[in-house]
């Protein structure tokens, strides 16, 4: 079994707005190995709260946009040339934001 820290990339739709979701992870190879991984998962993961995770969070942000700023707003595209449907251009706000239990 290999593991190493990783991020789960993923796209969602709230709000009328489209959301760039990074959580860090770890990633175990190979993919079956992950069900006998679970203690080891458990210890890796178990002390990631508040001020760990968001500076692994972070580090993906900056790895990612490549930008270490806070609410930064990054443009990136498939090529260097190019404008239009051709070439699509999305701006990406290195902003992050959390969920945290109501008060109701």
């Amino acid at each position: 079994m290999t593991w190493a820290e990783a991020v789960r990339v993923s796209i969602d739709f709230r709000n009328g707005r489209l959301w760039l979701l990074l959580e860090p992870d770890i990633w175990i190879g190979p993919t079956r190995a992950r069900k006998v991984a679970v203690d080891f998962l458990d210890a890796r993961r178990g002390d990631r709260f508040n001020k760990k995770f968001n500076d692994l969070l972070d580090a993906w942000v900056h790895i990612v946009l490549g930008t270490p700023e806070r609410n930064a707003e990054v443009s990136l595209s498939l090529f260097e040339n190019g404008t239009g449907a051709e070439n699509p251009c999305f701006l990406i706000s290195s902003r992050t934001a959390f969920a945290r239990r109501g008060t109701e």
